[in-house]
């Protein structure tokens, strides 16, 4: 459950339900069971005895990672620090590569399995930051213009603790079966999961899976069938004008005032959309340039943004009235328009079994009550999708925001990822290798 608005000082109150007495934790009326928050202790203190996972040292690392954050494609020294750790626990060098230039992949197996095995599993962080100044205030905040504020650091984090348990024990899997981990670069750009699918990263691969940290409270895990996050198209467009004098604007042809009416025949076209099904599509622009001096009407300007949609039925009638408005709307003003579609990535799905086989492990591990059906998928997107689009998988949500704690969202430059939930969320992945290879680690 997200939690809004919350005072800094929370009221606790007793109900009573089915499970009896217990502790709730109350904010401007929105609860929150304090049961929940505590477990993920246990589950940690479980986790690092269960498994001989050092907790502290899993979090300095992830801390380390956050210090020296790296945008898309230049995670050198986040590669690095996840090929020292591996080895530093035993990992076979022959089975540790790097791929897309700066990510990695370790494969655990006993031999080499036939492809199209259902129990080719792989479990994929991703490990890049965003181009951001971080505002955090946290000692070890990033200061080199990059920002782990999507949480990225605790999601490689949260597989290496895994990848811990996987090595000791890799003499457990069953002969003809594989578990590949897969650190990936470049997921902000949408260029990463593109670069590991041509060098064959997931080639013979049955079944894979992901996770992402989420705003709503701590613990709570969020999950739907089918899509699951939106599919978004990066688009560039360019009006081209006549330049001129600043005094002079009846000698040239304005294509900022052009950009600026295609720009809100953007908007207007996604108001009066209708949407049986699903939710309505998102067209937001977060680039313009235009103009080199305040007096001059300059020859160009250009705008990027992003559509997102939830069906390929949806994609085609938006990019034909976008379409339509950048051909027809800067004639108006004596400009011409073009479209130029820069990267499509399709909406992550959730395939039902692959998804039964997660919530199966998601239940063993924290319990049922943690989890919450999506009534609808998130209009963020990632490239997590041209896998699913592949390959039958299964993506998760995990919150991480405390009951006391202000909502930050991911891109926040003052977001920091929540400690509290990478043993319990590295436990779901080894349970979910347990259960699929039918052993105990």
């Amino acid at each position: 459950m997200c939690i809004r608005d919350s005072p800094k000082t929370p009221k606790t109150v007793k109900r009573c339900d089915k499970h009896g007495w217990k502790k709730i934790l109350v904010f401007n009326g929105i609860c929150c069971n304090m049961d929940k928050v505590l477990r993920l202790s246990k589950l940690t203190q479980q986790f690092q005895t269960q498994y001989g996972v050092n907790m502290s040292e899993i979090i300095a690392l992830r801390k380390s990672i956050h210090q020296e954050a790296e945008v898309a494609l230049t995670e050198y020294k986040t590669q690095k620090k996840i090929i020292d750790f591996l080895l530093a626990k035993g990992a076979n060098p022959k089975q540790l590569h790097k791929i897309a230039g700066t990510g990695v992949i370790y494969d655990i197996a006993n031999s080499h399995p036939q492809n199209g095995n259902s129990t080719n599993m792989c479990i994929r962080a991703d490990i890049d930051a965003l181009p951001q100044t971080e505002t955090s205030g946290v000692p070890y905040a990033c200061k080199t213009g990059a920002a782990h504020s999507c949480g990225h650091d605790g999601h490689t984090a949260t597989l290496l603790a895994a990848s811990e348990v996987f090595i000791k024990n890799a003499h457990k899997v069953p002969p003809g079966k594989r578990l590949r981990l897969l650190f990936q670069p470049g997921e902000e750009t949408f260029e990463g999961a593109e670069r590991v699918i041509a060098e064959n990263g997931v080639s013979g691969i049955g079944e894979i899976y992901a996770l992402h940290n989420h705003g709503s409270g701590t613990g709570t895990v969020k999950i739907k069938e089918g899509s699951m996050l939106s599919g978004v198209i990066h688009f560039k467009v360019c009006v081209k004008g006549k330049s001129s004098h600043g005094s002079f604007p009846d000698k040239g042809f304005d294509p900022i005032t052009a950009l600026s009416y295609v720009h809100s025949s953007l908007h207007s076209l996604i108001c009066m959309e209708q949407c049986e099904k699903g939710p309505r599509p998102a067209c937001t622009v977060g680039y313009v340039q235009g103009g080199t001096a305040f007096n001059i009407i300059p020859e160009t300007a250009t705008m990027e943004g992003s559509l997102r949609v939830f069906s390929k039925e949806m994609e085609e009638k938006m990019l034909g009235g976008i379409e339509n408005i950048v051909d027809n709307v800067p004639g108006a003003f004596g400009c011409k328009g073009k479209l130029e579609l820069r990267r499509k990535i399709p909406p992550v799905m959730n395939h039902k079994v692959p998804m039964q086989h997660l919530l199966r492990a998601i239940e063993a591990v924290m319990g049922k009550d943690v989890i919450v059906p999506m009534r609808s998928a998130e209009m963020s997107s990632e490239d997590f999708a041209l896998y699913t689009e592949r390959i039958p998988g299964a993506y998760f949500f995990i919150g991480g925001r405390d009951p006391d704690a202000p909502l930050i969202i991911n891109h926040n430059s003052s977001f920091d990822y929540n400690d509290k939930i990478i043993a319990p969320s590295a436990f779901v992945w080894v349970k979910l290798v347990e259960q699929r290879f039918g052993i105990l680690f």
